[in-house]
Formats: C-alpha cells, structure tokens, sequence
C-alpha cells in the first residue's frame, strides 16, 4: 500500500520540525504534485488548530487513496510537548481511504481520549500483539528447525511473556553453540543477559578492525558508507555495513539517494556503553567532535548539535547555531534552535550578540518580555562593535517584543 513512513524522535517536540521533514518527504514520495506544504512559522503560533487541519487536509489531496500515515517510535515525543495536541487534531479530519498508524512502545498520550471516544482510532495493546504459545513454538521450528517439549518450550515463553523481540534474542543465543536444550540452559540466559548475546555472539565474533569499527559508528544515530569511512579511517567500511546488513546483525538500511544505516536501538545503547569502557574520555570527546563535523557535512545538523552538546565542544556548537539559525526559523522551527541555545553556558551567549540576538527571536513569540531584554543587550553590544547589520536588527526586536507584548 503507498504510504508515507515517518519515524519520530524528540526533535518533534519543535511541531515546525515535524511539519517541515513531513512535507519533504511527502514531495518526494509525490513528485508531480508541485504544490509545497507550508512551514509552520511563526505567524502561525496562536492559530495551530487551524494550520494543522489545512495541513493534514492539504497532505491527504497530494495522495490517492488507499494510502497510509505511519508514525513509528511515537513514544520518543515528550509527553509534554504540543506534539500530540497537534496529531490529535490533525486525525480529526483524516479522509475515507487514508490509514494512520502510530506505532508506539508506551501507552497513548491523554489528548487522544476524544478520538477514542468519538470512535476514530483503534488500538492494538500488548495483549492482542504478544505472541501466544503456539506462536512461540511456531517461530521456534521456523528458525532452529527442532522441536521443543512442553516444558521447555513454556519455560521459553515465561522468560519472554510473548515479546517477539527478545524471543528472537533468546533463540538465536540458544540456538548457537547449543546442541541439547534444558533448564540449565535457559536458566543461563535471563532477561537481562541480551546485552551479553550482543557481547558474546555478535561483537566478540567480529574481527578487531570491525569491533573498533562498531564502537565509533554508535555515536551518529544514522550514517552513510561514506561517513562511516570518514569517521573511522576502515577503508572497508561499505562492506563491513554490508555484512551487517545481510546477516541482520540489529542494523537497519534506508534507501534514498544514498544508502543509511542506523543501528537497532538496543544494540546501539550497547555499542555506546561498551566504548565508554573501551576508549578513554578525550578518546570519546575527539570521536564525537570529528562525527559532528561529518554530520554537518552531509546535512544532518540535529544529530551534530547532540554530538557537540555531549562532548561541551561549544565553540563548535557556536558556530552551528550561526550558521543555521536563519534556516531554523524560516522553517519555524524555532523551538529546536532555542533548545541548542541552552546548551551554551549563560557566558558564552552574553558574551556573543548574535546569539543573545537569536535568543530573543526564538522568546518573542511565546515570552515578550523577555526577547525584549535579550534583544537590548544584543543591540548594546552591536552598538559598541559597529556593527550596522546587528544593531539595526536587533532595534527592530526590540519594537516588535513590544508591539507584540
């Protein structure tokens, strides 16, 4: 079925970040339909029930249908967000023929109550997605190709309650090296023995170029061949995430223009808490700062702003902010530039007029009063520096907190 696959994270907390990658994706996937979606700027801060219906009215009539929404890993936007407000009233008005599927880990936000209410949305719990008995033995034959006795095979399912994942985990452990299956067995590999499946049956099998290679490709979120190169200096990278790939070793591959990878997230929290133990911390710090800068390169500046905030590497994270801030808040996404602002110590913005500037642009729309006091002390400082540009833009903020006020 044609759909739109949008995988969400704790960026969507900036609503303008979710309309934005929501509208590029929608004109890739329809691109005869030359009409753009809109951005969500700052115009549109105190109307947003009325922009999000147009929106999602506007989204549904570049498709035909049948056609599906997918929301995957929802549970990564802060419950506190306006996030779900906004999804919610934008499913009010989905047409006949259009699905969306949210796919989530925890329970559905209180806002969705309504729908449920009203009958326009469904949900598939933990009871009805778990595996039942038989299921557990059905997979366990797919995959090892032997039976189990009733015993065993309840033993299996105690240990997983039906949860598919850790069920493949627990069987693939079980599964190699492992002639005779028992209690004993079993009992060797508890709940929280995945992290040592991680260990034992896929890094400590890897040759150390490749287990080198794994420990400093876990910092990016994503990464292409090319970055994965780049960062680590292993000319064979392109075939080491190829042979991760084919052997599903907990990595997942995005087609587009380039290939992307991104590791299953329990593996990668794995990954990330081995490095800590294997590398010093200026190790780690000169790791993130070079993936950072990679990631810029290839344009995915959320994850470098995070890399350069985890490693206090400010300067740099400066200089990312000037040189985006513009494009953040043409796409109204304002809440994710004033988010990287905090990153910076109290001294660093004082000390900076254009990011005492920028503060007052991300506060204006929601704190008057204060993008007033920011917008006076950037123009202070403009004013000593000479600088016409600044000193005139930051004027104009002070007139417009006021006005707005």
């Amino acid at each position: 079925m044609p759909s739109l696959w949008y995988k969400v994270d704790e960026d969507d907390a900036d609503i303008a970040t979710f309309f934005y990658y929501i509208g590029l994706a929608a004109k890739k996937a329809a691109p005869r339909k030359r009409r753009n979606l809109p951005l969500f700027t700052t115009e549109y801060v105190l109307g947003i029930s009325a922009f999000t219906r147009r929106y999602f009215e506007n989204l549904c009539s570049l498709f035909k249908a049948p056609f599906s929404l997918v929301l995957d890993n929802y549970q990564d936007a802060p419950i506190s967000s306006e996030f779900h407000e906004m999804i919610s009233t934008g499913l009010d008005d989905i047409p006949k023929g259009f699905n969306v599927l949210i796919i989530s880990r925890k329970k559905s936000p209180p806002v969705f109550v309504r729908l449920r209410l009203n009958n326009k949305i469904q949900f598939l719990g933990w009871n009805e997605i778990r595996f039942t008995v038989e299921e557990t033995k059905e997979l366990f034959l797919m995959r090892t190709q032997r039976k189990l006795t009733d015993k065993i095979l309840l033993q299996i399912y105690k240990k997983t309650e039906g949860w598919v994942a850790g069920l493949v985990l627990m069987l693939e452990s079980l599964k190699l090296g492992m002639h005779d299956i028992d209690y004993q067995s079993l009992e060797r590999l508890p709940h929280e023995g995945i992290f040592d499946y991680f260990k034992k049956e896929i890094f400590e099998r890897r040759d150390r170029e490749t287990q080198e290679f794994l420990l400093k490709t876990a910092f990016p979120s994503k990464m292409t061949s090319q970055l994965a190169e780049k960062l680590t200096g292993i000319s064979t990278s392109r075939q080491i995430l190829a042979n991760l790939s084919e052997n599903n070793y907990f990595i997942e591959l995005f087609h587009g223009n380039e290939t992307i990878y991104q590791y299953h997230t329990l593996f990668r929290e794995f990954l990330l808490s081995r490095a800590r133990d294997s590398f010093s911390p200026d190790s780690i710090t000169l790791i993130q700062k070079t993936a950072a800068g990679l990631l810029q390169e290839y344009g995915q500046i959320e994850d470098a702003a995070r890399l350069l905030h985890e490693s206090n590497a400010f300067e740099g994270l400066t200089r990312l902010i000037l040189e985006w801030a513009e494009h953040l808040i043409a796409q109204g996404r304002s809440q994710t530039l004033l988010e990287w602002l905090n990153f910076l110590p109290d001294k660093t913005i004082e000390n900076n007029p254009w990011l005492l500037y920028w503060m007052g642009v991300c506060s204006l729309p929601f704190y008057p009063e204060e993008s007033q006091v920011q917008f006076e002390k950037a123009f202070q400082s403009f004013k000593k520096q000479k600088d016409a540009p600044g000193t005139f833009l930051s004027l104009s903020g002070i007139v417009e907190s006021i006005v707005y006020g």
